[in-house]
């Protein structure tokens, strides 16, 4: 395509379908976003717009209302600092908006380990006992089956990935498994509702992948499916219920 891109899409099983909206987010890639289900819209924060300085990093928050298809920016006195592929995702029991990491690479510490809460009108920052090791572009996806998130790989700069942590909506856990994912970055993950499985795939981990992982709540592993997309990052993953 050549440039970042402000277009909205949406998917109703069958068909993509692009919205004209009046007023969209500023163009950009690695934001991200999550279902907040007191609110019934979908919160975005921040994100990269292509400028290599400080300010190409953003920290605006938008909101999505399916109802009505339409955008709003949420106008705070304050906000989480600027990042690129922070990690956002539904909390378990609250069904808040929550968002973990970030990266900037114009900070003295790139990576980013504080946890955010969106209240609805801003975000509050949390202080749970203990945090993943700093990172952005990670996999972060809500278990509904076990009640918790699990995090693991993305771009520590300096610090390992390899590792990976679950989100009790109070404090983040360690885990141990077997077997560990690479430390991927920019990989696509959801939660498979039939499977009750945590789905990855592909990423980049010193090259770009199409592996697919699962995680049962306890270990990864890695699957052999018959037939696989192509090698690729920063693929978005979903669950389509019907």
């Amino acid at each position: 395509v050549g440039s970042f891109l402000d277009d909205t899409w949406t998917f109703d099983g069958t068909t993509w379908s692009q919205q004209k909206t009046s007023v969209a987010p500023p163009a950009r890639a690695a934001s991200s976003m999550a279902f907040d289900k007191r609110i019934n819209k979908l919160v975005m924060f921040g994100g990269f717009d292509g400028k290599v300085t400080e300010a190409g990093y953003l920290q605006d928050t938008w909101l999505w209302d399916g109802a009505t298809s339409t955008w709003t920016q949420a106008k705070m006195k304050s906000s989480p600092p600027r990042a690129s592929g922070p990690s956002l995702f539904t909390d378990p029991h609250s069904g808040e908006a929550i968002m973990f990491g970030g990266y900037d690479r114009f900070q003295k510490l790139p990576a980013f380990s504080a946890t955010w809460r969106w209240t609805g009108k801003a975000w509050q920052k949390l202080h749970p006992t203990t945090s993943p090791y700093p990172r952005g572009w990670g996999i972060a996806v809500l278990d509904p089956v076990r009640k918790n998130v699990v995090i693991t790989g993305g771009n520590g700069d300096t610090i390992r990935t390899d590792n990976t942590w679950t989100w009790d909506s109070t404090n983040w856990t360690q885990q141990f498994p077997a077997t560990q994912i690479q430390a991927l970055v920019s990989a696509g993950a959801a939660f498979d509702m039939d499977s009750q499985l945590v789905i990855v795939f592909g990423g980049f981990a010193g090259k770009t992948t199409n592996q697919t992982w699962s995680w049962n709540g306890t270990n990864w592993v890695q699957l052999t499916p018959a037939r696989s997309p192509s090698v690729r990052d920063g693929p978005g993953m979903d669950y389509d219920p019907k």
